[in-house]
């Protein structure tokens, strides 16, 4: 496959954290015989965008999100929390497994908006055979029935549970082995974020932004916690699997990520316990593990 893919930042920082998920979609392209056309652009205006994006198949950022809303219109907000296995002996919770949380949100008002955040979060819990909920806006759950009613088939499988935010925090924890989908007005998700984040004491996290064409996946995404070398990377694999639909690419990334840091690696902004290595040591073991990883693929497709 031959793909276009934009890298934003916002600051020489940002763009330093791209580096290494700029590496692993190198070695993922060497791995799986593609070729990847890849053009960094740092965000100081309305144009800067408008140059690449109309033909980028992808889009990786590590921008503030008001400097992303400047130059592009998205209409939802998909924002992921995970804990991967290496990292569960971090959690507050006292659990077995700590659940993968995402939250779809409309970023503008009206009926329209909110049933394609709808649409979108039915089809995210359909393809993850994940639970739904709706978290009920003050105002009332009239806008939600009404935007999952008429997005919904009227053969789905299951259709979201309204409910007030003081019930629907509890949930994750009443089936941690499960992931939730909740559709949620941007207040909540957000407070649902960060209460889930302090909880798993080392979760990770990205975003996605689309419009009615496009998508950029962010890294980061939970207020109170800047985005993160992991962060990013797994954003990266968000981009491989949603953008480009590569989807034995991002499971072949996934699955290294997991393997670094269940052997015990940190990188060195992550504020836990384990071996602590810069950007560079991170992107030669991430090299060797999709090497490994992707041969393996190559020979056993199944």
């Amino acid at each position: 496959m031959r793909a276009k893919i934009l890298m934003l930042s916002d600051s020489l920082n940002t763009k330093a954290l791209l580096r290494t998920p700029q590496q692993a979609l190198n070695d993922i392209a060497v791995a799986f015989g593609h070729s990847f056309i890849i053009k960094d652009v740092q965000v100081d205006g309305p144009g800067d965008l408008s140059l690449g994006a109309e033909e980028a198949q992808a889009i990786l950022a590590a921008v503030s999100e008001t400097a992303l809303k400047k130059v592009f219109d998205a209409h939802i907000r998909i924002t992921t929390l995970d804990l991967p296995g290496g990292l569960k002996d971090f959690t507050l919770l006292r659990i077995p497994d700590f659940p993968t949380l995402a939250f779809v949100s409309p970023l503008k008002p009206g009926l329209d908006f909110a049933k394609r955040a709808a649409q979108t979060a039915l089809k995210a819990a359909g393809h993850e055979e994940a639970m739904i909920w709706a978290v009920a806006p003050d105002d009332g759950v009239s806008i939600w029935e009404e935007a999952v009613s008429k997005a919904a088939s009227p053969y789905a499988l299951s259709m979201p549970e309204a409910l007030p935010l003081a019930a629907a925090v509890s949930k994750p924890l009443q089936f941690p082995q499960r992931r939730h989908v909740f559709l949620a007005d941007l207040a909540s998700a957000k407070l649902m974020l960060g209460l889930y984040r302090g909880l798993s004491g080392a979760g990770l996290a990205h975003i996605t932004y689309m419009d009615a064409s496009r998508r950029v996946h962010l890294a980061g995404g939970v207020p109170g916690y800047p985005p993160r070398l992991f962060d990013a990377l797994y954003a990266t694999a968000a981009l491989l699997d949603e953008s480009l639909e590569l989807k034995k690419e991002a499971g072949c990334l996934k699955a290294s990520l997991g393997n670094i840091l269940a052997s015990g690696w940190r990188a060195r902004d992550m504020d836990i316990q384990g071996n602590a290595a810069n950007d560079d040591k991170i992107a030669a073991l991430l090299g060797e593990q999709i090497d490994l990883a992707g041969s393996l693929m190559q020979r056993f497709p199944g």
